[in-house]
């Protein structure tokens, strides 16, 4: 007896409803174009009314900078570049704290 015949797999069944979906979605064009039109409508305002900055709002006057180096730079060369930075804005009046991850 092997029971394994009668029963169909996750993955059979996800097919299958792909299967039926995409049947509909053949048989009813002009609403699935319709539907897909709207969700990118739908997008573009959603995308208009989020506030986007560029930079997250800091509660304190700080600023964050961020180094690049060429790819394959060792970490001490890294250091050095951020060491170097920081005795940098160390020297400036205008700045209080200095902080390096």
């Amino acid at each position: 007896m092997d029971d394994n015949k009668d029963k169909t797999s996750f993955l059979d069944k996800m097919q299958a409803a792909f299967d039926t979906c995409l049947e509909i979605a053949f048989k009813h064009t002009k609403i699935t174009i319709g539907i897909g039109v709207g969700f990118v409508i739908l997008a573009v305002v959603l995308f208009k009314n989020i506030d986007q900055r560029l930079f997250p709002e800091l509660e304190r006057n700080q600023f964050a900078v961020e180094v690049y180096l060429n790819q394959g730079s060792s970490l001490e060369a890294t250091s050095k570049v951020i060491t170097s930075l920081e005795n940098t804005l160390k020297r400036d009046k205008r700045v209080s704290t200095v902080t390096s991850l």
